[in-house]
């Protein structure tokens, strides 16, 4: 089509030329026809005649040469013409002229040889394409499966990817914002305002969250990882992974457990012994008081001694309780110091019977950390049980272990040092240390679990534990944990509270309820309590506590929580419908302090109780803040 217009005007062009050059000629033959024709015809037309002949013959020599000119480069041109259109149609090659165009075919294989480059180009990069569309589509199926949650998030923080188990659990939906996604999913609206500030922040995160789902309130336990990708653009994407660790934190709870209960087993027999000495001075004293030829000066000694036995007592089996018990995981402030002692009371016996020397080297700068202070214990009493236990069966002469605590004010970390001289750890036992159910010990003293156990608690407190032994020479254990807080003297932020904690004698006056399924209980409150000016009732069961409770108008309640023909909280139901103004005045007693515990978190901290054993003056003082103070009794 273009060759065809070309030709055209080309040949348009010719026309005018050959016009004009054919114009000139006939002019000049018209002005010599009219000069040959005037009868004024005279020599000097003849002059002019032959100027215009000879005028008309240059133009006409003139004209043909051009003619000639254009001639050959329309004959070219048309030889041009027709060899790209033989080109473009397809004919034979072999039917064109071969002569001026071999330039022609040499640019044409150059040509057809780029674009055969540019297919294969394409072809290649069309089946990358194709391979990276494909492993993406597979990548997206193999997330899908994952037990975790994925998400992706652009620079405005908008969703670019969810994976199934995100958008089940989360309600991260690709092409939404984070915040509208989590608020639509199972999380309640104060838990999804609380991921959503973590994931919109632009700062690494790797901790733990824990809250409750809204479909079915169960408790969900959470591994956050956010990573943030630089792009090759200058921008930036967030990669989420939310792992749902709530089976493996009750399996670490779990294995807490089977450790704790072997390390009680471990104990009960020295804390039986314990247990023993004091009940036996206690025995012996009581009978030595029977005595009736004894001075009042020698009997006060004597019931001194008593008392102060059987407070011993009730603080052995206070510490053992408190080890035992099984519980939820509580953060608090904790005094690694008073943690230790408690550590040392539990073993005093199998320390004493062995000839075990404890050491001390406590910093007293040593602040408050935050953790779970029984947790803590277990990894004290593993590492002070498993200290004593090799020094034993190795027969160490004098057998000594230290304990050392530093605080390390630059780091903020407060370092315990518990070290042996014992029999050490040889290089395999030290490789494998930390191994769950690794064990050298026979079959019947330890599961091999301790070590593992202790150094899982000690790193979700986000601390460490190492150990260094040479075989023979006794080992070393290290635990490292971030304290809490130093004041200005480095001096630690831990309380203490002076006294023994009794309040001074009061006259009280009111009527008193004492129900205890042990006799011995209600004897010892009658008798304890009428001096101070009360009227005291008593009762063994429920039954009898409630008709007591339709006859009399008590003032104040005490209850034992577990009695033969029900709980005492029967008996605060039973107020609460018949004498709500006697219910606020409920005090429950027990021994186990976790019943106490769980009645408090059921009832509220407004609900009133008292660890057994008590001290009377104890007793008197929660019962003044129930009913009128009168006086002091003199």
């Amino acid at each position: 089509m273009i060759l065809s217009v070309f030709h055209r005007s080309i040949r348009n062009v010719v026309w005018v030329a050959f016009a004009l050059l054919a114009l000139l000629p006939i002019l000049a033959l018209l002005r010599m026809g009219m000069l040959f024709l005037s009868p004024a015809a005279s020599g000097s037309h003849t002059t002019e005649m032959t100027a215009l002949a000879l005028f008309a013959a240059i133009c006409l020599a003139c004209g043909m040469l051009v003619l000639m000119h254009i001639a050959n480069k329309l004959k070219d041109l048309t030889q041009k013409g027709q060899h790209f259109n033989d080109l473009a149609t397809g004919k034979n090659a072999a039917a064109r002229p071969e002569d001026g165009h071999a330039n022609i075919q040499s640019e044409l294989v150059s040509l057809t040889s780029i674009l055969s480059h540019i297919q294969n180009e394409f072809s290649h990069n069309l089946d990358e394409l194709q391979k990276q569309a494909a492993f993406l589509e597979n990548l997206r199926r193999v997330l899908d499966c994952t037990a975790d949650m994925v998400i992706i998030l652009d620079g405005r923080n908008q969703v670019l990817f969810s994976n199934r188990t995100a958008r089940e659990k989360l309600g991260a939906l690709p092409d939404a914002s984070l915040a509208h996604s989590l608020a639509e999913g199972l999380l309640s609206n104060a838990d999804a305002m609380r991921l959503t500030t973590v994931f919109e922040s632009w700062e690494s995160c790797d901790r733990e969250f824990q809250f409750p789902r809204t479909d079915d309130g169960l408790p969900m336990s959470v591994h956050c990882l956010l990573t943030v990708v630089p792009l090759a653009d200058g921008g930036r994407n967030k990669i989420i992974v939310l792992r749902d660790i709530t089976e493996r934190r009750h399996m670490e709870r779990q294995l807490y457990r089977s450790e704790q209960l072997a390390a009680l087993g471990q104990l009960i027999s020295g804390v039986a012994h314990e247990l023993n000495n004091p009940l036996a001075a206690v025995l012996g004293f009581a009978e030595i008081c029977r005595d009736p030829k004894l001075s009042r000066e020698e009997l006060q000694r004597n019931l001194a001694v008593i008392e102060r036995e059987a407070s011993r007592t009730a603080h052995i089996v206070e510490n053992l309780l408190n080890f035992s018990r099984q519980r939820a995981a509580k953060r608090s402030l904790v005094a690694l110091h008073d943690l230790l002692e408690r550590c040392f009371s539990l073993v005093t016996y199998n320390f004493r019977v062995n000839n075990i020397t404890v050491r001390r080297h406590f910093d007293p700068a040593l602040p408050m950390l935050e953790g779970d202070e029984y947790q803590i214990q277990q990894v004290f009493m593993n590492l002070i049980i498993n200290a004593a236990q090799a020094m034993h069966d190795a027969r160490t002469p004098e057998p000594t272990l230290e304990v050392t605590t530093r605080l390390d004010v630059a780091a903020q970390y407060a370092e315990i040092e518990i070290a042996d001289n014992g029999p050490g750890i040889s290089p395999e036992g030290m490789r494998r240390l930390f191994e769950p159910f690794y064990t050298t010990k026979k079959d019947d003293q330890g599961t091999g679990l301790g070590l593992a156990v202790s150094r899982g608690i000690i790193r979700n407190h986000h601390g460490d534990i190492t150990a260094c032994s040479e075989h023979g020479h006794g080992a070393r254990f290290t635990i490292r944990l971030p304290v809490h807080a130093v004041n200005a003297d480095g001096e630690s932020e831990v309380t203490t509270t002076a006294g023994d904690g009794r309040a001074p004698l009061l006259h009280l006056s009111g009527r008193i309820l004492v129900i205890d399924d042990e006799p011995s209980i209600l004897d010892m409150t009658r008798l304890a309590l009428s001096p101070f000016g009360l009227s005291v009732h008593t009762a063994a069961s429920v039954a009898e506590a409630v008709g007591l409770i339709r006859e009399h108008p008590f003032d104040v309640v005490i209850a034992d929580v577990r009695l033969p023909d029900g709980e005492g909280t029967t008996i605060l139901e039973h107020l609460r419908r018949e004498r709500p103004e006697l219910a606020d005045k409920v005090l429950f007693a027990s021994g186990d302090p976790g019943v106490l515990a769980r009645l408090q978190k059921q009832y509220g901290n407004r609900l009133h109780t008292i660890r057994k054993p008590f001290h009377v003056n104890e007793l008197c003082a929660i019962l003044g803040g129930l009913l009128p103070i009168e006086g002091a009794v003199r």
